[in-house]
């Protein structure tokens, strides 16, 4: 509670907490590991801080960026699912949403049940990120490869619900 970090977390200044969420986030590559310890922690914090303001623009659009963070982490669990489900319903235009699909795509050999949901959730919410169709058809393939179909078809009737195709072909491929 006398780290900085925790000082600027608690000071209710939205553009400070944006700051600090893009700084790490842009530091992605060459974040030390003792430093990405401590990304659960102060994602954790954030989150307690953030989430009972998420009505007003500025804290939704800190709850977006914080999405971003995935990279930071190794696995997604059951409580970054939670932090992840809770911010990806604010993703907006200018918020990286490609190199977000990257990392989702990433993960979903590892966690597919966690990815199919994080999917679910921004399509459930109208959000459609802007990334290559291809990154996300190899993404539910994967899906559909490790047994979520269920998710998998969901995910392909949301996007074409909301007039996106690019999935269609996967999508009778699977039909069998």
């Amino acid at each position: 509670k006398t780290s900085l970090i925790y000082q600027l977390i608690n000071s209710d200044n939205p553009k400070l907490l944006s700051e600090m969420v893009h700084f790490f986030w842009r530091r992605e590559y060459d974040t030390p590991d003792n430093v990405k310890s401590k990304v659960r922690q102060a994602w954790r914090t954030l989150i307690e801080v953030i989430s009972p303001k998420s009505a007003k623009a500025e804290y939704q659009g800190i709850l977006s960026s914080l999405s971003g963070w995935l990279r930071l982490i190794d696995k997604i669990d059951t409580e970054t699912l939670k932090w992840l489900t809770l911010s990806v319903k604010y993703i907006k235009r200018g918020f990286d949403s490609t190199s977000f699909v990257k990392v989702l795509q990433e993960h979903v050999s590892q966690t597919p049940k966690e990815v199919g949901e994080i999917y679910l959730e921004m399509l459930n919410n109208k959000v459609y990120p802007n990334s290559s169709p291809t990154d996300i058809q190899e993404t539910i393939r994967i899906l559909y490869n490790q047994g979520y179909k269920e998710d998998a078809d969901e995910i392909c009737n949301l996007y074409a619900a909301a007039g996106f195709d690019f999935l269609r072909v996967l999508y009778e491929e699977y039909q069998n």
